[in-house]
């Protein structure tokens, strides 16, 4: 190799050693560009996706009750909803107020204390939680997904929580 540096082919032999060896380098930079992307993509899915509105017409507009993070029943005159959205275990969490009056109608789509299985660790201690703060608690299940409601009719409140029991079998 170094008779053929000396007498100027040497160039083009080099470069013809040294091509798979930069491809390889390259192709290692690649796989770990594109391996860095994807871990940063699956950290993303997750962190919990939260949302505010501040009325329930807002909130209609943003599609929100469309793909299934509250039921489309909640009150009319529901207001500062803020909902957070585990989108990996197809889980939420939040609440809203609402006028009291409209509690009645809101009641009827609900089941007093029917309870299916909850995915979540500690569940009488939040049940408890609530309860020692004046929270009674209510649970709907449609289409698959399960939502409980602890409310306080009275003062126009509830936070709830949401999962598919599919999810956790």
């Amino acid at each position: 190799m170094l008779s053929a540096l000396r007498n100027g082919t040497g160039a083009r032999q080099l470069s013809r050693f040294m091509r798979p060896a930069l491809a390889a380098r390259v192709s290692d930079q690649m796989t770990r560009i594109a391996l860095t992307l994807v871990l940063l993509l699956l950290c993303a899915c997750g962190d919990p996706v939260e949302s505010h509105y501040a009325t329930r017409a807002a909130a209609n507009a943003d599609a929100l009750f469309d793909r299934g993070w509250l039921p489309d029943f909640i009150p009319e005159s529901a207001s500062d909803i803020r909902v957070g959205n585990s989108l990996d275990l197809n889980t939420s969490s939040g609440g809203f107020r609402f006028r009291a009056p409209d509690w009645p109608a809101f009641e009827n789509r609900l089941v007093a204390d029917g309870l299916p299985a909850t995915p979540f660790a500690n569940w009488d201690d939040t049940v408890a939680r609530y309860q020692s703060m004046g929270y009674r608690r209510w649970t709907y299940t449609g289409e698959g997904t399960t939502w409980v409601f602890f409310c306080e009719p009275h003062k126009g409140r509830c936070e709830y929580l949401m999962w598919e029991p599919r999810h956790f079998s």
